[in-house]
């Protein structure tokens, strides 16, 4: 297969083959490359950054066998995490219910699986995803801390500890370590470059909006008790109608909302942050679905103050809805979805180095 060498080195060189760009020895440029990237200019500019690294000596392939170690660990650590996750759907959670028997939560956690399970697969692959993936997995453990918080708040409140929590919490732990395991520590916080700030600024605009309108009331129902004559609009899911401990939680959550999309759009290099901010956001995306599939549950006549007598008597009809709070949520985070896009395309036009002026 022929290669083209297109940044030359003492040691190493930049090419390119039919399968993309890479780097081989100096000394052999006709095997296959020490390392592999794609085909694209950004993967050009990722090639010869990484080439720069090893004619400098910061990073040979002898120094990096520690982090192959490393990934590893990390995806053993993955293997169990996931392992617990899958078991604690099953036990009692909280209130003697299990997830499995929850649909609303048990969409939650369905999520929560998927993402670090996408975050593993990341580490698991090309030595350029490995912080993508990771990363994944650190945005997602960031923002969950704050919804496990307000989880074991709940049960020791008087919700009640069971197994499906303890194996959960546990997988959560796990899964938070092994992506930081993973993680290589290249990417780093900054002012955000001329093009990405109007992107931050936006951000941190709509991350803020999501925190505050998570904690209103969401779920509106109106009672309407057509024999009596009597209509009662109730609104559940206020975050502050709770126990201190639960409310704790909620704003340890809401502070995370606010901060971790801020975070993510000032992270260097740009794909970082993305991968950052789309872990973040998996718990957000999964926390509105949920909520559409609990708004459909059906639930007892004692929530909106209605007896279980005046129900069978008054003949009790209930419809469902959203309050606007929801519907700012899920905006906001559509918007914070749409500017990870931006971000990502804005960093897709970066173009390489001409690689001259490293001469």
């Amino acid at each position: 297969m022929a290669v083209e060498i297109t940044q030359p080195g003492r040691n190493y060189s930049v090419g390119r083959d039919e399968e993309g760009y890479g780097i081989w020895r100096s000394t052999d440029a006709s095997g296959l490359p020490l390392e592999r990237f794609g085909t694209e200019s950004t993967d050009w500019f990722a090639a010869f950054t990484r080439w720069r690294e090893l004619e400098e000596g910061r990073d040979t392939p002898e120094q990096r066998r520690p982090a192959i170690e490393r990934r590893g660990l990390a995806l053993g650590i993955f293997g169990v995490a996931l392992a617990l996750g899958v078991a604690g759907l099953f036990p009692e959670y909280s209130a003697g219910t299990s997830l499995a028997h929850s649909p609303d939560e048990l969409t939650t956690h369905l999520f929560y699986l998927a993402g670090f399970s996408v975050a593993a697969l990341g580490v698991a692959a090309t030595h350029r995803a490995r912080d993508v993936g990771a990363l994944v997995g650190v945005g997602l453990s960031i923002v969950l801390l704050g919804f496990y918080v307000t989880d074991v708040a709940n049960a020791l409140s008087g919700g009640g500890f069971g197994g499906g929590l303890a194996l959960s919490l546990a997988s959560y732990v796990l899964a938070a370590v092994a992506s930081v395991v993973a993680l290589r520590g290249r990417a780093t916080l900054g002012a955000p470059t001329r093009p990405h700030r109007s992107i931050a600024l936006a951000g941190a605009v709509f991350s803020i909006g999501a925190a505050v309108a998570f904690a209103p009331a969401w779920d509106r129902f109106v009672v309407d008790l057509s024999s009596s004559g009597t209509v009662r609009i109730v609104t559940l899911g206020d975050a502050f109608a709770n126990p201190g401990g639960v409310i704790a939680g909620n704003v340890v959550t809401m502070v995370l909302i606010a901060t971790v999309p801020v975070l993510a759009l000032a992270w260097t290099p740009a794909r970082h942050g993305v991968a950052l901010l789309a872990g973040g956001l998996v718990p957000l995306v999964a926390l509105a679905i949920a909520a559409v599939v609990q708004l459909h549950e059906r639930l007892g006549p004692e929530l909106f103050g209605v007896s279980a007598s005046e129900a069978s008597t008054d003949h009790l009809v209930v419809s469902s809805g959203f309050t606007g709070a929801f519907y700012i949520y899920v905006g906001c985070v559509a918007v914070l979805a749409l500017l990870s896009i931006a971000s990502s395309a804005s960093a897709s036009q970066t173009r390489a180095p001409d690689a001259r002026l490293s001469e």
